[in-house]
């Protein structure tokens, strides 16, 4: 039952007198006699396209990027290792390229020895006495924690590698 009805019981059956009910309640919001002919006739239908034509959309829409993930998501899972930080990286919370530059180091010379002399060195020139930041200190911190958790990571793998080879 559509709304005239329920509200005007009598003219159920009547389609000529309700288009004249409707266009004479609403002719004050539009106006030309087409479009408030359209709008009787075409605004519940238009609405429920459009409404379909979103629904549709949206789900299109989500569908195609779920599937996108989807495939990224494989692909990663595919390259193994190759697509994952190496140990030591993920654990410090610095990657090693970015650690090595905050120490300015080149991987040729990292040792130990090398490490901690630029990290002592930094560290004490951005001290809070000094009026240097603690965040400074902190990535100072991170970065030779980091190296030093990579070269550990480097060595196991050479002894893993000559114990396989003996």
């Amino acid at each position: 039952m559509c709304r005239i009805c329920f509200f005007f019981p009598s003219f159920q059956s009547n389609a000529e007198e309700k288009k004249k009910i409707i266009v004479q309640r609403y002719r004050h919001f539009w106006p030309s006699k087409e479009t408030k002919l359209l709008i009787t006739y075409k605004l519940p239908t238009m609405a429920h396209r459009l409404l379909v034509n979103v629904i549709f959309t949206g789900a299109s829409v989500f569908g195609r990027a779920f599937t996108e993930a989807y495939k990224q998501a494989a692909k990663a899972s595919a390259a193994g290792a190759a697509g994952r930080p190496t140990k030591a990286a993920s654990a410090g919370g610095i990657q090693v390229d970015e650690a090595m530059k905050i120490l300015d180091l080149e991987k040729n010379e990292l040792s130990l020895d090398k490490i901690d002399e630029k990290y002592n060195y930094l560290f004490d020139v951005n001290s809070k006495e000094k009026g240097n930041s603690f965040y400074l200190q902190s990535k100072i911190y991170y970065a030779m924690d980091t190296l030093k958790k990579e070269l550990e990571y480097m060595e196991k793998l050479q002894n893993e590698k000559s114990e396989a080879a003996n």
